[in-house]
């Protein structure tokens, strides 16, 4: 009998992004990740892949990059449209 391998954690990561974006129920997502890993890409071709199934009209994305006060985090947040 085959062995069934467990899914790598990229395979984990995207079906988790999936489901984030086709859930009509508003939530939070945290991608992390060292600097230069692709967790931007990722998000962006996934949303592409999954296009009109997106449940939500629009998302707030933020970069916690070098941002190191809470002010800045305030500053750095905005509402884009699916």
């Amino acid at each position: 009998m085959a062995r069934k391998e467990k899914p790598t954690a990229l395979v984990l990561l995207h079906k988790e992004i999936i489901r984030f974006l086709k859930d009509p129920t508003p939530e939070v997502l945290c991608i992390r990740g060292k600097w230069g890993v692709g967790k931007t890409y990722t998000w962006e071709n996934l949303l592409k892949e999954v296009g009109k199934d997106v449940a939500l009209q629009s998302y707030s994305y933020v970069s916690l990059f070098g941002l190191d006060t809470l002010d800045r985090f305030k500053l750095s947040t905005e509402l884009l449209p699916v």
